[in-house]
């Protein structure tokens, strides 16, 4: 069973990369701006779901008779089941290294430097288990001291080289998640214990950032700042959500898994090559929000785990009558049934909703509000109710709409799962819109805060001052808005610019009447 898991594992990695390779070469995805994603939304999930399948497509490679003599014992003495194994045998000596070519084609053009770590790390791993193979060394007690010492130096060496050069190769990238690092350490003071919550992480953090540029008003940072949904490390974001209480049952599973012991073998320490693979990459970005690279995270643990020869279990001694016994087995079948139908009418609602939802973006897309609005509408039910982007979303294409008391609403829900400039944003065009000027300037003043370096609220702010006469303030925050370095010169910023112009000219000449 687990021969065919590996397969299906090392598959999936080789038909990504294939992908991968294609849209580099002719076939560049439309539906984003970046070169290579696979069929992920982002390089950088992509990239790390190929480091994951990285660790066991060289796993099979190094150890393939081991695995192979692994195999036999699994597969009888019948015509099929010989078939069987000839067919994975084959598999297992040409998958791997297809897999591991195609992969080292393509992980470099993604240019995720966490990608590239993680596949480092797993490799060094699996390598070091096959020297000690190989050299039948079965403990580090057995190396020669001064051999030893001369790895400790060599890996410490190469790996403060290497990482100085990852650090270099998109220092602004780098600086970027040590800024929101930062934040996250605020965040952590703040609620230590229990964290901000569970999945909250996107309802807080834009506040924190905000509060973190108002204390620190010259900071250099300010120009790297962008509406942040992950924390980019994975062990920050338990502890920012369920604090550090959170974080032990992290740390229990993580010691049992390398303390415990086991009869995982060669295909065991494959997959603790993946787990490595997963947590170094997770320490720079967010595999726990990538459903492909969960599940084979989730595998992993689950392999490991059945190989324990110490397992917990809790053993009933008493026996039960067998009325009861068929009742209990009649009752769990019945409750099975129930659940599964329960599951299928969630899953054809939660499809249905998503499908609105689509469509509802295609309409906002095209300027018609009020369509959109109707399938935003359709696509709000139960499981979508507590989803932060939908509801962002649909609060945006209702005020677009005109309908401002429903936006607010909506808007409001949002924030509790998801708040940035763009929720802000929305907010004070309502609240402007209904006459609330004193929530529409601290709603604009927040957008602005959150990532300073970004003109559109500070523009929206000059263009409230002025509807309400307020020119004072409007003047101020013009030359604040003329004061912003541009990160990238673009159309919308001229024409914001020329019209921030105007209006200074036009409260000059005023005050000059």
């Amino acid at each position: 069973m687990y021969g065919i898991l590996l397969l299906a594992i090392i598959a999936s990695g080789l038909l990504q990369a294939i992908y991968g390779i294609v849209q580099l070469t002719f076939l560049p995805p439309t539906d984003t701006k970046f070169g290579i994603v696979g069929s992920f939304f982002n390089p950088g999930p992509y990239a790390g779901f190929l480091a994951s399948v990285w660790p066991l497509a060289l796993g099979c490679y190094l150890f393939k008779k081991e695995i192979v003599s692994e195999l036999k014992k699994t597969f009888g003495p019948t015509k099929v089941e010989v078939f069987g194994l000839k067919v994975a045998t084959y598999a297992f000596n040409h998958l791997s290294w297809i897999g591991l070519l195609t992969i080292l084609i393509v992980l470099p053009s993604t240019r995720s430097r966490a990608a590239w770590l993680a596949v480092l790390t797993s490799s060094l791993l699996l390598i070091l288990i096959k020297i000690f193979q190989v050299k039948k060394i079965r403990t580090w007690k057995s190396i020669p001291k001064y051999q030893l010492r001369a790895i400790i130096l060599s890996t410490l060496i190469i790996s403060g080289v290497g990482l100085f050069a990852l650090y270099h190769y998109k220092s602004n990238s780098a600086n970027g998640r040590i800024l929101v690092w930062e934040v996250c350490a605020d965040m952590i003071k703040k609620a230590p214990a229990l964290g901000v919550g569970f999945d909250r992480f996107g309802a807080h953090y834009m506040d924190f950032q905000a509060n973190y540029f108002e204390a620190h008003i010259n900071s250099g940072s300010m120009g790297l700042a962008d509406d942040v949904r992950y924390p980019y490390n994975e062990i920050l974001q338990i502890v920012v959500e369920n604090g550090f209480l959170g974080l032990l049952p992290f740390v229990a599973i993580l010691f049992f898994l390398v303390t415990l012991p086991g009869k995982a073998g060669t295909i065991g320490q494959m997959f603790k090559g993946v787990l490595l693979s997963i947590f170094i990459f997770g320490l720079f970005s967010y595999p726990s929000h990538i459903l492909p690279i969960k599940a084979i995270g989730v595998v992993s643990l689950a392999f490991l785990s059945s190989k324990d020869i110490h397992p917990f279990y809790i053993q009933i001694k008493r026996k039960l009558p067998s009325w009861a016994t068929k009742s209990t087995k009649v009752a769990l079948g019945v409750g099975i049934l129930l659940l599964t139908i329960q599951l299928i009418r969630y899953t054809k609602t939660l499809e249905l909703g998503y499908k609105n939802w689509k469509r509802a973006l295609v309409q906002y897309d095209y300027a018609q509000y009020s369509s959109s609005v109707d399938l935003f509408g359709s696509a709000s039910s139960k499981v979508l109710h507590t989803h932060g982007d939908f509801l962002m979303q649909y609060g945006k294409a209702l005020v677009m709409s005109k309908d401002y008391e429903k936006g607010l609403i909506t808007l409001k829900q949002s924030q509790r799962y998801l708040n940035n400039t763009i929720t802000q944003i929305a907010l004070g065009d309502a609240y402007k819109a209904l006459g609330h000027f004193t929530e529409a300037e601290m709603a604009y003043a927040l957008a602005s805060k959150m990532v300073p370096s970004r003109h559109y609220p500070q523009y929206l702010m000059v263009k409230l001052y002025q509807d309400t006469g307020e020119y004072d303030k409007a003047r101020k925050a013009a030359l604040t808005f003329l004061s912003k370095p541009v990160k990238i010169p673009s159309k919308a910023i001229r024409e914001m610019t020329n019209e921030i112009n105007e209006i200074i000219n036009e409260m000059e000449n005023k005050s000059r009447i």
